[in-house]
């Protein structure tokens, strides 16, 4: 048993705890502060990195202090300023060649975003989710914001929908049953009831469109590229334009073809 001070005697596992706390709130802290960088894409001083993270400034130059002798950060002594190092790009540099995507495919996504003047995405499925390989936000300033990275079951979204109905029946079905949670699993399967003619609709019609599924007020036009495009990562994907759904509705044909062109052209 230790002690300390005049206070009491303290467990030992207590203070393991204690330590270990401690050590995930730093590490937490570390990604929040290169995840600033990511958003400001500037120099930043330790004075505005810890107000804008709500951080202690002791608290905030001893973690900058151990970025940078890891290597993470660089300091500029003039301007006393810090910005992250190369190093951080290579964490991820391996995982873009594991799944590096034909440039004829993002540009045709980019293509589609400008002429459509809406978010863009190329969407893959991921063990059930939606996966969000490339995107092209829309700049007016009403736009739906998305980053790239797995996001929610697909079932949930229009996307993820156009995705499902790629795959046959009984695929679809393991994959949507297998997401859901125990304990409100009945009561998601009767808002489910009618997906399966959903599903079959999309393949008949070749796209899916769907609006107020995940996001209120948010609509999707979504079309599965042909299966076996050179280059492209094995898998269904879909292209995806969505934005608010009064927008994206009255448009729909329009972008259904539009998208449906725009893939043709890059094939």
């Amino acid at each position: 048993m230790g002690w300390t001070g005049t206070s009491g005697p303290v467990m030992p596992g207590l203070v393991r705890m204690a330590e270990a706390v401690s050590i995930s709130k730093s590490v937490a802290r570390a990604f929040q502060v290169l995840d600033l960088f990511r958003t400001e894409r500037r120099p930043l001083a330790a004075a505005d990195i810890g107000r804008r993270l709500s951080m202690p400034q002791p608290s905030t130059r001893a973690l900058l202090k151990t970025l940078v002798s890891l290597g993470y950060l660089a300091y500029t002594d003039a301007d006393r300023t810090y910005w992250p190092t190369p190093q951080v790009t290579a964490l991820g540099q391996w995982l873009a060649s594991e799944q590096r995507l034909p440039l004829s495919l993002t540009l045709a996504v980019e293509r589609i975003a400008g002429l459509a003047e809406e978010t863009t995405s190329l969407c893959a499925l991921r063990d059930g989710n939606v996966e969000i390989l490339h995107v092209c936000k829309a700049r007016h300033p009403v736009a739906l914001q998305l980053e790239t990275g797995v996001g929610v079951a697909a079932w949930r979204t229009a996307v993820g929908r156009a995705l499902l109905a790629t795959l046959p029946d009984y695929e679809a079905t393991r994959l949507i049953t297998g997401w859901l949670p125990k304990e409100r699993a009945a009561v998601v399967r009767r808002a489910l009831q009618g997906l399966p003619r959903e599903l079959k609709r999309a393949r008949a019609d070749g796209f899916l469109a769907g609006y107020d599924l995940f996001l209120a007020g948010v609509g999707a036009v979504c079309v599965p590229l042909p299966t076996g495009r050179r280059g492209a990562p094995p898998g269904p994907l879909v292209v995806a334009v969505a934005g608010l759904s009064d927008r994206i509705r009255s448009r729909e044909a329009a972008l259904v073809r539009l998208i449906r062109g725009e893939l043709r052209r890059s094939a």
